[in-house]
């Protein structure tokens, strides 16, 4: 009975397959947690969504911006169906996807294994917060994106396209869903000396930083010590340049690097080029 991590699949679904061969993955005892990101960019998402959902009993995920992408352009659907929107031009047939995107929208962005030690996000963990915190905005955004409120959902999606997230000490701000379900799914840097999002610079290494700008896993979390930190997301970090304890598990495979799998009890690492 085996734990295993993977980065951000991005419909890299022949990668995906060599991979769970490789470990000799077994569907009945192991178990397969995913850092998001399930869809776009690659070739083959379709059949990525397919093979999670059809072995759901053995896989836990949290949702990506690419994911909460996807159920946005579905309720976009619903609410705006003579709209020339995008999803008419792409490659989903929300018809035959209904269940998986209702599927979808029951996961959470933020997990915790208490047992094993871990936490995992898709981005990372937005600064000073704590289990308790994470998991409390967690809890909501997943209560708002499964229920039958297809309006709010869609204006809750909506707030992934905002760059100005701002932390307010008041926990019932609405504002904060905004700081959480951008520091879940997209949270690069922020910075310094107020801890807001900067959400448009990406660069990396080091020498790259704005001077006014922190990788967001240098600042200070309320994370345990002895938890990790597992995420995703940030493919030019290429899965180093963090710190002890922290996992960074997206290695670009959809731009033609590798994808990455590691597991947990020996926290051996396993690669599948694109190529």
């Amino acid at each position: 009975m085996s734990t295993y991590f993977v980065g951000d699949i991005h419909g890299c679904f022949k990668q995906l397959k060599n991979l769970l061969n490789k470990v000799s993955f077994n569907f009945k005892k192991d178990t397969l947690w995913v850092t998001g990101d399930l869809v776009s960019k690659g070739p083959n998402s379709i059949e990525v969504l397919n093979f999670l959902y059809s072995n759901k009993k053995s896989i836990k995920i949290v949702l990506g911006n690419h994911d909460l992408n996807l159920i946005r352009l579905y309720f976009e659907n619903i609410l705006f169906p003579d709209k020339n929107n995008n999803f008419k031009n792409s490659d989903y047939n929300f018809k035959s996807l209904r269940c998986i995107i209702d599927w979808l929208r029951k996961q959470p962005i933020f997990r915790v294994n208490l047992k094993k030690k871990f936490v995992i996000s898709h981005s990372g963990i937005p600064p000073k917060w704590g289990i308790n915190l994470s998991k409390h905005y967690s809890n909501l955004i997943k209560k708002i994106l499964s229920s039958n409120n297809y309006k709010k959902i869609f204006y809750i999606l909506n707030m992934m396209f905002v760059n100005n997230c701002k932390w307010n000490n008041c926990l019932e701000n609405k504002n904060n869903i905004k700081f959480a379900i951008n520091g879940f799914t997209r949270m690069r840097y922020c910075v310094k000396k107020t801890y807001d999002l900067d959400l448009e610079y990406k660069n990396f290494p080091p020498e790259n930083y704005k001077k006014n700008l922190i990788p967001w896993f240098l600042t200070k979390n309320k994370i345990p010590k002895k938890f990790s930190i597992i995420f995703g997301h940030w493919s030019s970090l290429n899965g180093e340049g963090v710190p002890k304890n922290f996992y960074a598990m997206d290695t670009g495979c959809c731009k033609g690097n590798k994808l990455t799998m590691l597991r947990w009890e020996d926290k051996k690492k396993f690669y599948e080029s694109f190529y």
